[in-house]
């Protein structure tokens, strides 16, 4: 969403934007969107990654995760090494 002061805010329903909007006492627009997620094989995420990389003209990125069990998280970031360990071999 973005409010009438052009300031840009993510939120997960038009509910939510309607209320945010509402208490910052702005006007606002929304667009709903479906989130951009890379998720599937080491060797997919890596090629989806470098696909990115190109497109945008960019040489690193920050990852979020929204798994809650902290193992599971933790072994996704760990598989991001990995896949791209292996391509530098």
């Amino acid at each position: 969403m973005t409010l009438g002061s052009g300031k840009t805010i993510n939120v997960t329903t038009l509910e939510q934007a309607a209320e945010f909007a509402k208490q910052a006492g702005e006007t606002y627009t929304a667009v709903e969107r479906e989130a951009d997620i890379t998720r599937g094989t080491k060797e997919s995420v890596r090629a989806r990654l470098n696909e990115l990389s190109e497109q945008y003209g960019v040489d690193s990125f920050v990852f979020t995760t929204i798994i809650p069990d902290y193992d599971k998280r933790a072994r996704s970031f760990e598989l991001l090494k990995e896949a791209f360990a292996e391509e530098l071999v």
